[in-house]
């Protein structure tokens, strides 16, 4: 039947069963730490809806700690509709949290045991450099707070394995970081300045991701020659190389879009976007 105002529900949850978890960001267990979505335990009212806010706390073990994007109050997080609507990242246990600072925010990363030192010493300039050049785009950051949890990998040969912008009651951004990933290769990556660019435009549903995700495409390019980590003809060439990768689609890009998990065609649906958005940077240039 729903909640009435300013009842309080409390209640226990067991995270033994995705304890186990090795994979992705919906759950995995990474020395004393758990990090999981957020829709794995958060209860949510059935009206929901009609809830202008709520509030959450937390008791846990002694040593242990909790990492969520929402805002604090005190000893509890208030939770707006976004925190029903959205998922987003949760970490538990005992992990490291630092806090960066990009024009006009604050970003808590919250850092899983794993790491070489080499890479642990690279994640705070990381996630600094990549927020200063998402600045860029309208001068400060697109949020006055983010989260990010970043979670060890078996090494690779790209800097980051992947990441993932969620908006559950706040940026919530999860980043599977392969465990030797190195200082310089960070720091010119593209996923970290894709990932907070998200945060300039509104949520878009998957059929007409090609909006959110060109954007997104289009700018990790742009910002990173204006941050002096990219530079032009790179850009340039990159964005010419991906916009080839449309150019044989057999159907429309709304089509590619919606299906896109199913026919994995990332690539060319995040190109195609970007082109787009190029055409319509230079049109309202134009204009």
């Amino acid at each position: 039947a729903g909640v009435r105002p300013g009842a309080c529900i409390g209640y226990v949850v067991d995270l033994s069963h995705v304890a186990g978890g090795v994979g992705g960001l919906d759950a995995a267990r990474r020395g004393g730490a758990l990090v999981s979505n957020v829709a794995v335990w958060l209860w949510r009212p059935p009206n929901w809806r009609d809830i202008p806010s709520a509030s959450a706390r937390f008791e846990l073990p002694e040593g242990m700690r909790v990492s969520v994007p929402w805002p604090r109050d005190g000893e509890r997080y208030v939770l707006d509709k976004t925190a029903f609507a959205f998922l987003a990242h949760a970490a538990f246990g005992r992990f490291e949290v630092e806090q960066v600072h990009a024009p006009g925010a604050v970003i808590e990363v919250a850092i899983l045991d794993g790491l070489t030192p080499a890479t642990r010493e690279a994640v705070v300039p990381w996630v600094s450099t990549a927020a200063r050049m998402a600045s860029l785009l309208g001068g400060t950051f697109p949020r006055d707070h983010a989260q990010v949890v970043v979670v060890p990998t078996t090494p690779s040969d790209e800097p980051v394995r992947f990441a993932m912008m969620t908006r559950g009651g706040g940026a919530s951004m999860g980043v599977l970081l392969p465990s030797t990933a190195e200082k310089k290769a960070l720091q010119q990556d593209w996923v970290a300045v894709h990932e907070f660019t998200h945060l300039f435009a509104p949520f878009v549903a998957r059929p007409d991701a090609w909006l959110s995700e060109g954007l997104a495409t289009y700018y990790q390019e742009i910002l990173r020659v204006r941050g002096g980590v990219l530079s032009e003809a790179e850009a340039w060439r990159r964005i010419y190389a991906g916009s080839q990768k449309g150019r044989n689609a057999s159907r429309s890009l709304a089509q590619e879009s919606a299906d896109m998990y199913q026919t994995h065609a990332f690539s060319m649906v995040y190109w195609a976007g970007a082109s787009f958005s190029l055409m319509a940077d230079v049109e309202l240039r134009r204009l």
